[in-house]
């Protein structure tokens, strides 16, 4: 027969090595869709990536997601870095894949966002941010305001491998969901430019931006 201290201790065992399990079948379901070429990135690792003076954001996400929801969290996240590192210059790449590549990798209207540091319109960034307050969205006033039309358009999967091989890509997939298909998929041009950095964000509270 066991003592009350051996059975409590017993339970308290058994309750650990039950929580282990959980925990180790969490990360092997995580690591069963997140490869080498492609990393799980949360909020925090997304504000640390907008505080880089120079980088390019691409932005992928689910059909019916709208692309000023995209703006609107970038801009949050741009509010919150130092004033000296705003990713201030910006024009937009947008990605025109073929139906049947949109189709396999289940996304809409997929673009390229380009952020320079400094630059001339800085000023009028900054004048933009004031201006609009809270009223609508800046960065997409500004961008529309500047840029109007794409500046280059990416049309196949070769294409945006070159795009991404010369602006020393760092990618950001927004996806509700997901699964190893996609990610496949989406790998293909990270797996052809070894510099390249990608992330990728499924975090439900980021997405409380798109309902």
């Amino acid at each position: 027969m066991y003592s009350l201290n051996e059975l409590i201790f017993l339970k308290l065992f058994i309750l650990l090595l039950n929580s282990l399990q959980f925990s180790t079948n969490f990360i092997n379901n995580q690591n069963d869709w997140v490869n080498d070429t492609i990393e799980q990135i949360d909020n925090f690792t997304l504000y640390q990536i907008m505080s880089i003076e120079k980088h390019v954001v691409v932005y992928f996400y689910d059909y019916g997601h709208k692309q000023e929801s995209v703006y609107k969290l970038l801009s949050e996240m741009s509010n919150k870095v130092r004033e000296t590192m705003l990713p201030i210059s910006v024009f937009t790449v947008c990605v025109t894949y073929f139906d049947d590549v949109i189709q396999k990798l289940n996304i809409y209207s997929p673009s390229v966002t380009y952020f320079r540091d400094g630059g001339q319109y800085k000023y009028e960034y900054k004048e933009a941010m004031k201006i609009n307050k809270n009223r609508t969205n800046p960065i997409y006033e500004w961008i529309r305001l500047k840029i109007g039309s794409p500046m280059k358009l990416l049309r196949n999967i070769k294409e945006t491998e070159e795009f991404v091989s010369n602006n020393n890509l760092i990618a950001i997939m927004f996806m509700k969901e997901t699964n190893q298909k996609i990610l496949k998929n989406l790998s293909i041009v990270a797996e052809h430019v070894d510099h390249i950095a990608y992330g990728l964000v499924y975090d439900k509270i980021i997405f409380n931006h798109f309902i």
